[in-house]
């Protein structure tokens, strides 16, 4: 008995919520406002992963298809005087378990381990294909694995004179680096009184417009992977809202 099936990615609704939120976010108390940021992240986030799942699906489903038509192929294996041809079928059934593989783990993959499985189906280096948004693409899963899991937002100080704000280890100590860099910070010499102005700038406009127009580079760029004609005449999902205005 066949079976139809029909879906639709998740991360089209929560995308389409994020747009109406974003207008009404001045609304918002403070601890709301927060609540929103780690939406807005998990969002942002959610939409690159569901983006580089779309991707590996579809090059996936084209490689069983291109595999298929080899079902009943033959190999020509042997020296000059004498080459007997073999059944490729052994071969086609060991590439279809790989494929079927890859497909299990991608359904239930976090977006470090969809980083790992997008470079061997695609075979590509990311840091080489996406430059310096990589790092940023690193810093949106670190935040991500904080607030998807309810971690704490914890900090450590050097015990000495200054009592400065110690990174180290720290799941924010990259996505606060790419802040830096961006100038959303302007410095990391935090201390215990003035460390509630480090963490109220991962909630601010700034810090989630910069993640949101580096997750949107990240999307654009991993497009660009589509190399196979056929595969690129299918839509892909409607990209993250422009909410820079």
């Amino acid at each position: 008995m066949k079976i139809l099936s029909s879906s639709v990615s998740t991360t089209t609704f929560s995308r389409a919520y994020l747009q109406r939120a974003w207008e009404t976010r001045s609304t918002l108390a403070d601890n709301e406002r927060n609540g929103f940021a780690i939406f807005f992240y998990l969002t942002v986030t959610g939409h690159v992963e569901a983006t580089m799942v779309e991707l590996m699906e579809r090059r996936l489903m084209y490689t069983r298809s291109v595999v298929a038509q080899h079902r009943k192929g033959n190999f020509s294996w042997g020296n000059a005087k004498e080459e007997p041809d073999y059944p490729t079928l052994p071969i086609h059934d060991t590439l279809m378990s790989l494929v079927a593989h890859f497909v299990r783990r991608i359904d239930k993959a976090p977006l470090d381990a969809l980083i790992e499985l997008f470079q061997d189906v695609f075979a590509v280096q990311l840091p080489n294909m996406l430059g310096d948004t990589h790092q940023d693409l690193k810093a949106l899963a670190s935040l991500r694995n904080v607030f998807a899991h309810g971690r704490d937002l914890w900090l450590r100080f050097n015990q000495d004179d200054d009592n400065l704000l110690s990174l180290e280890k720290n799941p924010l100590q990259l996505p606060a680096q790419r802040l830096l860099a961006a100038e959303v910070l302007t410095t990391l010499q935090f201390d215990a009184r003035t460390h509630r102005d480090f963490q109220r700038a991962f909630f601010s406009d700034a810090a989630m417009l910069y993640f949101l127009g580096k997750a949107q580079e990240v999307e654009n760029k991993l497009k660009g992977v589509l190399a196979f004609i056929p595969e690129k005449e299918l839509p892909l999902m409607v990209s993250l809202p422009d909410l820079s205005e």
